[in-house]
């Protein structure tokens, strides 16, 4: 079961909060209407992190993605999807990233 911690409006997570998920996952951020929107920090329980701007519950705009391996992700998504102009970078070299996807 998850918890939440932090401002609410009728009922819903809302304004600044902290919310705990049933697999050790943790995101800290800013909510709207219950779902991750706007400045925020997703912890996986893998170790993996997702850091930025959130529309509606996906990141959205100027975010950063590494995983546990290292990987890493830095540049534009919409709707939960890289799109635009970004960088990867792998544990052995980087690559730009153009386009959706």
């Amino acid at each position: 079961m998850s918890s939440y911690s932090g401002s609410r409006n009728e009922g819903r997570r809302e304004g600044w909060g902290t919310q705990f998920f049933p697999d050790g996952s943790k995101y800290e951020g800013s909510f709207l209407n219950g779902l991750k929107h706007g400045k925020g920090k997703l912890v996986l329980s893998d170790g993996g992190v997702q850091e930025g701007s959130w529309r509606e519950g996906n990141l959205h705009g100027q975010c950063e993605v590494t995983t546990k391996a290292g990987y890493r992700y830095l540049g534009q998504f919409a709707n939960g999807l890289r799109d635009g102009r970004g960088m990867a970078r792998g544990q052995t070299r980087a690559l730009l990233h153009f386009g959706s996807g």
